[in-house]
């Protein structure tokens, strides 16, 4: 018995699904491994969507397990697209639904474009782990980014899974769609504040602004009004005295 991970052309490409079932696979990993946020159109990412749901059913026709990966935030996903990922935990034939942030990593072209743009928000390596906003994103703010990936995660691991799992049969399914739902709601509220902390003045920085608007208490005086008060303060010159000449 084995596993594999494939994209979704390889799996829907000629025998080779019918091939690995025989040959004793039980389980696919199916997806498409983004970096670059920049890479896909706006087409390319709606298609990418089909293409998952496609062949995440032909691989349950042939009796494997399927787990589905999609990264989110790339600039050609918006809050449409991100509501229609949300409806990939009900497609038939998805065991595990794994959603993640899209992430350039550093040392990459991916990284060094956003970079100069201005788009690089954190520089904690630790963060870099596909469940935190690091970057702008183009068509949403990180914040929400990372709620709306925590919610298409949440869907698939839900309580009502976890039911239908249950009344399946299968309890070990059940059980980790719950531990899943712990994790995930966890994971929400850690990367949500993440991501707005990247974006957002933290109090230090606005109590810091508050002080630089409020007027002095006792203003600098101005430099004309010094200026005036000198020569007022300053003795007038005494008049020359005139002098007659005996000669």
């Amino acid at each position: 018995a084995w596993s594999a991970r494939l994209g979704p052309e390889a799996a829907l490409e000629g025998d080779l699904v019918d091939l690995m079932a025989r040959a004793g696979c039980q389980a696919v990993s199916v997806g498409r491994e983004v970096s670059d946020p920049g890479l896909r159109t706006a087409a390319e990412a709606r298609r990418d969507i089909e293409s998952l749901r496609e062949a995440a059913a032909r691989l349950a026709e042939r009796g494997l397990g399927v787990a589905v990966r999609l990264a989110l935030g790339l600039d050609a996903h918006d809050e449409e697209l991100l509501r229609q990922a949300g409806r990939l935990s009900d497609w038939g034939g998805v065991d595990v639904l794994e959603v993640f942030v899209v992430t350039p990593w550093p040392g990459t072209a991916a990284f060094e474009r956003l970079d100069g743009e201005g788009r690089i928000l954190c520089t904690d390596w630790s963060r870099y782990d596909g469940h935190h906003a690091v970057f702008r994103p183009a068509a949403m703010a990180p914040d929400l980014l990372v709620a709306e990936t925590a919610r298409v995660a949440w869907a698939a691991a839900s309580l009502r899974r976890a039911a239908g799992h249950a009344l399946e049969g299968r309890i070990g399914r059940a059980a980790g769609s719950l531990l899943r739902a712990r994790r995930i709601r966890a994971w929400r509220r850690e990367a949500v504040a993440h991501a707005r902390s990247l974006t957002e003045p933290s109090e230090a920085q606005r109590s810091s602004s508050r002080a630089e608007r409020r007027p002095s208490s006792s203003p600098e005086p101005s430099p004309f009004a010094t200026a005036s008060r000198t020569l007022r303060a300053s003795p007038t010159p005494a008049a020359p005295r005139a002098t007659l000449s005996t000669e």
